[in-house]
């Protein structure tokens, strides 16, 4: 079964944004790093820009205070628009 999660983070300039994330069997295996109109998708193997690259640790050890649960339809939406971009 694969959950979906978003939470709050920071551009490497400092921007506000969100994390979004798919996790498989206690794994992430997909996330989009969102900042305004900016995304940024990677997965294990691809990544859009490499400076957003895919997690050193895909390990998921949450959700944590602060992650929110969403529905894969969201995370797909998501992912699309990361992928259109």
């Amino acid at each position: 079964m694969k959950t979906h999660y978003v939470c709050y983070m920071e551009s490497l300039e400092g921007d506000e944004g969100s994390y979004y994330c798919e996790v498989a069997n206690g794994e992430i295996i997909r996330q989009v790093c969102c900042f305004g109109a900016n995304y940024y998708w990677s997965t294990l193997h691809e990544c859009k820009n490499e400076r957003y690259d895919f997690t050193d640790n895909s390990i998921f050890r949450g959700p944590k205070k602060g992650d929110t649960p969403i529905s894969s339809e969201e995370f797909d939406r998501i992912w699309r628009i990361a992928l259109d971009e």
